[in-house]
């Protein structure tokens, strides 16, 4: 009778299955704002496999060591800046970026550090938006970057069939894969 009232899918379970990260995965999260979702993703790496968080300062460090606790996830977390990552290269699996600042200059330097310590065939998967809350909330969507920039800018770094990969509830999410190495 009241469908409509009904809670849509948690952020941490939509943005987990964008990743799509399994078990023996590597997985880098880059930036700690709100690092949830990179604990829930810890929860599925746990010892086969591994999720990193990659932040700034004693601040970012307590959030992802507070959300692992909470979520009973294996983290690791770098203090590190995200355009001089210390992984070599073709680390991850899978590389995560959350509220990349697209206008900013640091934008497309982050995109190809990302792009370095990816393995051939790995993705990368890009975050923007907060959730949308409240009823009335479908009225006013947070405002999300045109795909198209998106895109544009994770082909000049060199990434392939970048794309938009959802929607949901105020957040976007998009995909791109790193050419598999040349036989």
């Amino acid at each position: 009778m009241f469908g409509w009232l009904k809670r849509g899918p948690a952020r941490p379970d939509t943005a987990l299955a964008m990743i799509g990260s399994r078990a023996s995965d590597d997985v880098l999260f880059l930036g700690a704002r709100d690092p949830t979702v990179a604990a829930e993703n810890g929860t599925i790496t746990r010892l086969n496999g591994r999720t990193v968080v990659a932040g700034q300062g004693a601040a970012d460090k307590a959030r992802v060591e507070d959300a692992a606790g909470k979520a009973g996830a294996i983290l690791e977390f770098v203090d590190t800046p995200l355009t001089a990552l210390p992984f070599a290269a073709a680390t991850f699996h899978i590389v995560v970026i959350r509220d990349l600042a697209l206008g900013s200059a640091d934008a497309t330097p982050v995109v190809a550090e990302a792009m370095r310590v990816l393995q051939p065939g790995g993705r990368i998967i890009l975050i923007f938006g907060e959730p949308a809350r409240g009823m009335l909330s479908a009225l006013n969507p947070p405002p999300t970057p045109a795909a198209d920039t998106v895109v544009i800018l994770l082909q000049r770094v060199g990434f392939a069939a970048a794309r938009r990969l959802a929607e949901e509830a105020g957040v976007s999410y998009f995909e791109a894969r790193k050419a598999r190495a040349e036989s």
